[in-house]
């Protein structure tokens, strides 16, 4: 019996207009060009992840990740980036006291406060030009972030 009538819908189901679907052959706009900013001498403008980045680049941000040890010890040492990659600097405070962060990258060394017990705190920077920058905790050096190796074993 279901079978009757389901067989009894199917002229039914091809009711209606049965005139071939295409699909629109309007090509769509492209989107609407942007302005390139340029130099003073009418150079492009590189901007910093946007479309006009240089061949090569990415998205890419390197972590430089510092554990704080009771008594204002760093570990590690050293952390080690490429050049022409932002960093990204961590401090993860172990200790039970605050201490005050120093990262002496020019032109201007930035300080900020590490609160107490596992809590952190992080400053990113863009580029940076090949050099040994000093990470100074309570105003003594304590590590260095040195950019322009190679990268690799």
């Amino acid at each position: 019996m279901v079978l009757s009538a389901s067989a009894g819908l199917l002229p039914l189901a091809g009711c209606g207009n049965n005139a071939p679907t295409r699909a629109s052959t309007a090509a769509s706009s492209p989107p609407p060009a942007t302005a390139t900013p340029t130099t003073p001498n009418g150079a492009p403008r590189i901007q910093p992840g946007g479309p006009n980045r240089p061949p090569g680049a990415s998205n890419v941000e390197l972590p430089a990740t510092f554990h704080l040890r009771p008594g204002g010890r760093l570990d590690p040492t050293q952390v080690s980036a490429p050049a022409s990659v932002p960093v990204a600097v961590t401090v993860y405070n172990y200790d039970t006291q605050s201490h005050k962060l120093t990262v002496k990258i020019p032109p201007t060394p930035r300080t900020l406060t590490v609160p107490a017990d596992g809590e952190h705190v992080s400053l990113r920077y863009g580029r940076l030009p090949n050099g040994s920058y000093e990470i100074l905790i309570d105003g003594a050096v304590r590590a260095h972030l040195v950019v322009g190796v190679a990268p690799g074993p």
